[in-house]
């Protein structure tokens, strides 16, 4: 076996080389652009309606319903348009209705959608078919900013930029001006002229309508919103004005924390009372290339993540919230199955328990450099949390190869500490488009410590091939081979030392002809680990599933899990409970149920019973969302699990709780209550936030957490205080622009 895998390796590294050696940048598709109007020698008033004689000159451009039927009649009337001058790009819009109760325009939170009416433009700036950034508003005039990556294979929510957007409501409906500064985008040009993508689209929330330009077909999901469908337009003599932007912050407060005493006997409270400055950079180096700069780094103000209920014997995977870590973050993904990925931002100024590590300060640089895309982090963190002093690197470049759609690459990672304790981690991928939605996909990481280093037991490979499509017949085909001792510490993993092979196939009907139903799909996904060291079958999963899409946009899914453990060693669910080692087959059914963005009260339902390893489980969750108003938004959710061993008079019983109060006095001054419940670790924790968003970039931030012990009791020990932490932080951001 060993021999085939060093063959397989020598076959992926031959095949990625192939392609560096075979790139050839005239042979990427083209598509022939369309010019928009230039208004620079207009005078426009932003101010969200619009009344400046030139709208009217102006083709409003043409719509295409995309839901629920694809080229069905549109409910409303739109006059959409799409404009530049030497500093924005404009999207413009009267919007009608029919009946005004129709409008829905619940959040004035920022980034926080809540089943709203929405207006968007998705620019892909450096027309490259793969990324984009995608903006888009609600009647009140709530902005909603997005990255999108991997041709929408990939999105991430939690990104902030600098643009504006106003609104103003009629008695028709509502009209809008969304301006993006020219600043704010990376892009190339040649001869003063640049190529950009562009897509639009309105959504009303009630109908379940989505109106977009241009007319993309369901072929793909969300094809919407793909950079590769987009419409290209040419502008002409723009330019970034590379501004410098410096943001200083002060962070003040009170932190209160218990220890057990010396002695043992009782918990003592330490209070302290912090003060840090620290300042934030952000400059363009060129038009396409932006460089952030950190010192005294402090993420005070983002929300405390959801807790999860464990019942593996892996660790959990959390995502990145941390707005330093976010623009064109998909520069830096290198992912394999099962959230595997060569880099995970969160291992830099976090414990493995997700405690935060202070940061000293660091760099980070990513954009193109002609036709390659690049990355470049190095932070340096604190000696904090029993951990020593790192520093931190990442190294990423990737480039087009054969066709638009088409990329190969390659990364470095390190992790080196002050104690002799060094990380090192690289790997070269590409996808390829081989015809039609047919994808290859192919890596190869290695990862170096100096405890010593074999080819194969310190390597990971992945090839995949996939059918990426949303209508009728959709596939992916997985393997995926991880050595005993690859272990990237600046990046993501859950296990090693396997051979996986996996594949996921479904079929879609687009029921267009349907009255009630949007489509229906049915699926398909298995998968098998094999160990390594015994050869042997670790875990196996058959996952038939079910569902269906209403035109009213309901959600009903339907499956069923067949699974199979062969567990080496016994691991703990809990204090009362202990899965055996030993060989496992068990199933389960699940249900679950979704209601339309367009209702005021947004119930989702999940119930999953069966079998579990040599017991049973049943699990319950219920989610809402409660648009009382556009000012008050309540979010209710709470999963039980119920795990039991008869044979072994032993259970499990696990309970999250969690309740969001959204408050909002416009869009500038909110609230964001949350409180939630974790029966596994008997804690409750309270984080509120408060935001004052004077303007773009400067805030002031009031956050508040307690963590509550709920059970206090505790054997051959004292007890627990009832509160573990508390903390009341004050932040104040102010930028400014050189």
């Amino acid at each position: 076996m060993g021999k085939q895998q060093l063959r397989l390796t020598k076959t992926l590294t031959a095949i990625i080389f192939l392609c560096l050696s075979c790139f050839h940048p005239h042979i990427l598709l083209a598509q022939t652009p369309t010019s928009i109007p230039n208004i620079s020698n207009q005078d426009l008033i932003f101010d969200g309606q619009l009344n400046e004689s030139f709208w009217k000159e102006l083709s409003p451009i043409n719509m295409t319903m995309y839901q629920p039927v694809y080229q069905g009649t549109m409910a409303e009337e739109n006059e959409i348009y799409l404009v530049y001058n030497q500093d924005y790009i404009y999207l413009a819009a009267n919007l009608y209705y029919e009946d005004l109760d129709d409008i829905r325009s619940n959040s004035l939170y920022r980034d926080e959608y809540s089943g709203d009416d929405t207006f968007a433009l998705i620019l892909d700036t450096f027309n490259d078919n793969e990324n984009a950034q995608w903006f888009f508003t609600n009647p009140a005039g709530t902005r909603f900013d997005v990255l999108i990556s991997d041709d929408a294979e990939t999105i991430n929510f939690d990104w902030d930029t600098y643009w504006d957007v106003k609104t103003a409501r009629t008695n028709w409906g509502w009209s809008v001006e969304m301006r993006v500064p020219f600043s704010t985008l990376g892009f190339q040009s040649e001869d003063d002229k640049t190529i950009m993508g562009v897509s639009i689209y309105r959504y009303l929330a009630k109908l379940n309508e989505r109106y977009i330009y241009p007319a993309v077909p369901p072929t793909w999901d969300n094809g919407f919103r793909k950079p590769s469908q987009a419409q290209k337009i040419v502008l002409e003599n723009i330019k970034s004005d590379d501004p410098i932007y410096i943001t200083p912050y002060l962070l003040g407060g009170l932190e209160q924390n218990t220890q057990l005493n010396s002695s043992g006997t009782a918990y003592k409270a330490t209070r302290q009372w912090t003060y840090e400055p620290g300042v934030d950079v952000k400059l363009n180096l060129t038009s396409n290339l932006t460089m952030d700069v950190t010192v005294n780094t402090d993420f005070a103000q983002v929300e405390a993540d959801d807790e999860q209920i464990n019942l593996t014997r892996f660790p959990l995977f959390f995502s990145e919230k941390r707005r330093f870590f976010q623009e064109r973050s998909s520069v830096f993904n290198f992912g394999f199955t099962q959230n595997g990925r060569l880099f995970h931002s969160r291992r830099i100024g976090l414990s493995n328990t997700g405690e935060p590590v202070r940061i000293y300060g660091g760099i980070r640089t990513v954009g193109k450099l002609n036709n390659t895309d690049v990355g470049f982090i190095n932070m340096q963190t604190a000696p904090d949390a029993g951990l020593p002093s790192e520093n931190f690197n990442v190294i990423r470049a990737k480039r087009k190869i054969f066709n638009r759609y088409s990329t190969i690459g390659g990364m470095f990672t390190s992790r080196i500490s002050n104690k002799n304790r060094n990380n090192y981690s690289y790997g070269t991928d590409a996808i390829i488009r081989v015809i039609g939605d047919e994808y290859l996909t192919l890596k190869l990481a290695q990862t170096y410590q100096e405890q010593g280093f074999d080819l194969l037991k310190n390597s990971r490979a992945l090839i995949q091939w996939q059918r990426r499509r949303n209508d009728g017949l959709s596939y992916r085909l997985d393997y995926d081979r991880s050595g005993n001792n690859f272990n990237p510490e600046v990046g993501f993993t859950t296990r090693n030392g396997f051979s996986l092979i996996q594949n996921n196939i479904q079929y879609k009907w687009i029921t267009d002809r349907s009255p009630i139903f949007q489509n229906i799909y049915i699926s398909n996904f298995t998968n098998a680990y094999r160990r390594h060291d015994d050869a042997q079958i670790e875990s196996a999963v058959i996952n038939p599933q079910a569902g269906t899409r209403t035109k009213n946009g309901s959600s009903f899914d339907l499956q069923t899990n067949i699974r199979y453990e062969h567990l080496l060693r016994s691991f703990q669910l809990s204090d009362n409970a202990i899965i055996p080692a030993g060989e496992y087959w068990y199933q389960n059914l699940s249900i679950s149920y979704g209601a339309p963005d367009g209702w005021k009260f947004r119930p989702e339902m999940n119930l999953q019973h069966g079998n579990f390893f040599d017991g049973n489980r049943t699990m319950a969750s219920i989610s809402t969302v409660w648009n009382l108003s556009k000012h008050f938004e309540i979010n209710n959710e709470y999963e039980y699990n119920k795990v039991q061993f008869p044979s072994r008079n032993q259970r499990f019983d696990a309970h999250i709780a969690r309740f969001r109060l959204k408050t909002a006095l416009n869009t500038k001054l909110s609230l964001n209550s949350f409180i939630q419940y974790n029966s596994e670790v008997e804690k409750t924790s309270i984080n509120a936030r408060f935001r004052y968003n004077i303007a773009e970039g400067d805030d002031l931030w009031i956050v508040y957490d307690n963590v509550i012990n709920t059970q206090r009791q505790q054997v051959n020990l004292p007890t627990l205080p009832l509160s573990g932490y508390q903390a009341l932080l004050v932040k104040f951001t102010y930028s400014f622009k050189l």
